[in-house]
């Protein structure tokens, strides 16, 4: 069977059962059977698979299990930064909150503005624009692997920039406590 004609065949039927199984997204249900037709047309010999029914499914239920684990991993990621840097109880700002918010930003946009045109332009895409890595992919006429790989050196780049602030502002509030 060509892949033309498992495309025809059980595209439908993914969407439907990720949507069922999964829900309607992240990642869409749409992105998901797309991604693994994907992985069906990279294997050499599709001859060689002997259920491709069992193949696409078996792929598509691997990518949604792999993307809701990334997606938990940055929500820990992000949980655990507004835990660290800001207070719960506490939703009125202080000039000195303020302040270092500003330049924690003004580091973090410098670093964004200091990166190489492809990643600054990923890192805008999927964070400001918010396209999957399929659609960067397609957009800049790059593997979506490469994409994620730029993606996460982009987001490297801004968290040391952040860092950076951090370390600097460790010793001074430390010197304020003393006080």
């Amino acid at each position: 069977m060509t892949s033309s004609q498992l495309y025809d065949q059980y595209w439908n039927e993914i969407c439907r059962v990720i949507r069922r199984k999964f829900g309607s997204g992240p990642p869409d249900p749409e992105e998901v059977a797309q991604v693994a037709f994907e992985r069906l047309t990279l294997v050499s010999r599709t001859s060689q698979i002997d259920n491709p029914r069992a193949f696409l499914h078996r792929c598509a239920r691997n990518y949604v299990l792999n993307e809701k684990r990334h997606h938990g991993v940055h929500k820990r990621y992000a949980e655990e930064f507004m835990a660290t840097n800001f207070d719960e109880g506490s939703d009125e700002f202080d000039a000195q909150r303020v302040l270092e918010a500003k330049e924690r930003l003004s580091v973090v946009m410098a670093a964004v503005e200091g990166l190489e045109e492809r990643r600054r332009k990923i890192l805008l895409l999927r964070q400001i624009d918010e396209l999957s890595f399929a659609d960067i992919a397609e957009v800049m006429q790059l593997s979506r692997a490469r994409v994620m790989q730029l993606f996460a050196e982009a987001l490297l780049a801004c968290a040391r920039a952040a860092k950076t602030v951090d370390a600097l502002e460790a010793p001074a509030e430390a010197r304020q406590k003393k006080a």
